[in-house]
């Protein structure tokens, strides 16, 4: 049984309960129509015997009785069919009648049968007994008294023909049984191929999803039996395997924001998946905000760096040179003195110029409105395009701490710088509106523009969009052959 097939299994197990049920059916079928026949038979046959003994003692009391009229009476044999009859048995156990199968042979016929043995001790019964002739019988027995002397009167019918309509009856049972059972083949074959044939539907997205291999497609369900709950219940395990692993891939490509929801609350893989994607997000989250440090440290490092340089110009070297314009005062030639001079005050003015670009003061002393319209002279001495520049804010906006000034002062110097250098404009606007919560950077050049979608560019841009980063900042950035568009908004 344990290397059968599921569908020799059903289909034995649907033989064996068809074969059982129609065998005890027709079992107690027959039993009860046996024992039915029986109790009629006995029934009839003793009715039988009572009317013939009482015959007899009427015939007895009105001194009516002789040889011939007692054998009349019991050689009636109607009701009794071919086999029946009535006959008395003497104390010697010789049959005192005539026989219905030895008729004239009265005193040869010994009767010495358990129903004549019975009788003849005064019981009075029924059993089924061989007869005189050894012949299995039905038959009732009683004792009656003729001229004082005690005889049995039997009656007896063959328990072959009493039972012909039972044998019949049982003929037709294994007839309608044998044709029942054949049914029960057909059915139980046929029944067993429907339900094996459903439950092999079953078996291989089964085998698919076991090997991790992707089902795509689902169950047609057309039943909503107990193999249709579990044809569902795969139909269910197919689109989470599908969302599972829809969801791993988007893991996988780093899209930690894809939303999707557990199938229950004990969908314990699809919680392991929201666990991990958080732990992914909190340590993407880490690095970036370790990497914003790192590139607001460089930075930071970097403008400290500018302004221990400009400090170390300002306090050796310039001062040197402010010693040297002194002592040029003292020098006797007139026309050496005032070019020696003027080379020194060109000397000191440089320098003055380079230390502002490492550091200008003015945003340090007065901010960044300031800070902005002095950057803006500056290009203006070197440049020949139109530089406009619009500051607005309101009376609730906030002082800027330097951090976020020398940011906001370097990506402005950087796109102009770009703006005149690369972009060959001649007309920049900017336009920097302040608000309580918000500063907008709004910048516009009508230079030949450049291709923001190439992925190539310039360290510039690149230390642009790096300062906004570390301003939790935005930046738009729209260009032609017309020229570009700037938009930045930097929370304050």
């Amino acid at each position: 049984m344990i290397h059968l097939k599921i569908f020799h299994k059903f289909f034995i197990a649907f033989l064996l309960v068809g074969f059982f049920a129609i065998s005890m059916h027709s079992f107690w079928f027959y039993s009860a129509s046996e024992a039915a026949l029986t109790e009629r038979t006995f029934a009839q046959l003793q009715s039988v015997n009572m009317l013939k003994k009482q015959q007899i003692e009427n015939l007895q009391k009105s001194n009516s009785l002789n040889h011939n009229t007692l054998n009349q009476i019991l050689l009636e044999t109607t009701g009794m069919g071919v086999t029946g009859e009535t006959y008395l048995v003497d104390q010697n156990y010789q049959m005192a009648t005539y026989s219905r199968f030895y008729p004239r042979h009265i005193t040869t016929i010994i009767v010495k049968t358990k129903a004549a043995i019975k009788a003849l001790r005064g019981h009075k019964g029924h059993d089924i007994i061989d007869d005189y002739r050894n012949v299995l019988v039905f038959s009732v027995y009683d004792q009656i008294h003729i001229d004082g002397k005690p005889f049995a009167i039997v009656s007896e019918i063959d328990y072959k023909e009493a039972t012909t309509p039972v044998m019949l009856l049982r003929n037709k049972i294994l007839v309608v049984a044998a044709i029942t059972i054949l049914l029960i083949v057909v059915a139980a074959y046929s029944l067993s191929a429907i339900i094996v044939k459903r439950i092999k539907m079953l078996q291989e997205p089964i085998m698919m999803l076991s090997k991790g291999q992707i089902v795509n497609y689902q169950l047609a369900v057309s039943d909503k039996d107990e193999i249709g709950q579990m044809m569902e219940s795969v139909n269910l395990l197919i689109k989470s395997f599908e969302k599972i692993t829809t969801v791993a891939n988007e893991i996988g490509k780093g899209n930690l924001n894809y939303y999707f929801k557990p199938l229950s609350k004990d969908d314990l893989l699809s919680y392991s998946l929201l666990k991990m994607r958080q732990q992914l997000k909190d340590y993407a989250e880490n690095e970036k905000e370790l990497q914003l440090q790192r590139t607001y440290s460089l930075l930071e490092g970097e403008e400290k760096e500018r302004r221990r340089i400009a400090r170390e110009l300002h306090d050796s070297l310039g001062q040197m040179l402010n010693g040297l314009r002194f002592k040029l005062e003292i020098i006797e030639d007139q026309d050496q003195k005032i070019e020696l001079k003027k080379l020194t005050d060109e000397t000191i003015f440089e320098l003055k110029q380079i230390i502002n670009n490492l550091m200008p003061t003015v945003l340090a002393d007065f901010g960044l409105e300031a800070g902005l319209r002095s950057l803006i002279e500056k290009f203006r001495s070197f440049t020949q395009a139109e530089i406009v520049l619009v500051y607005e804010k309101n009376q609730y906006t906030p002082n800027l701490d330097f951090n976020t000034s020398i940011f906001i002062y370097r990506i402005v110097q950087e796109i102009v710088n770009n703006a005149c250098k690369h972009s060959q404009a001649t007309k920049i606007s900017i336009s920097v509106d302040k608000f309580e919560k918000n500063i907008f950077l709004f910048i516009k050049d009508n230079g030949t523009g450049f291709d923001v979608n190439l992925k190539k560019t310039g360290m510039g841009l690149k230390n642009i969009q790096e300062r906004i980063k570390l301003l939790h900042g935005f930046i738009e950035i729209a260009s032609n052959g017309e020229g570009t568009t700037i938009n930045i908004e930097i929370p304050l």
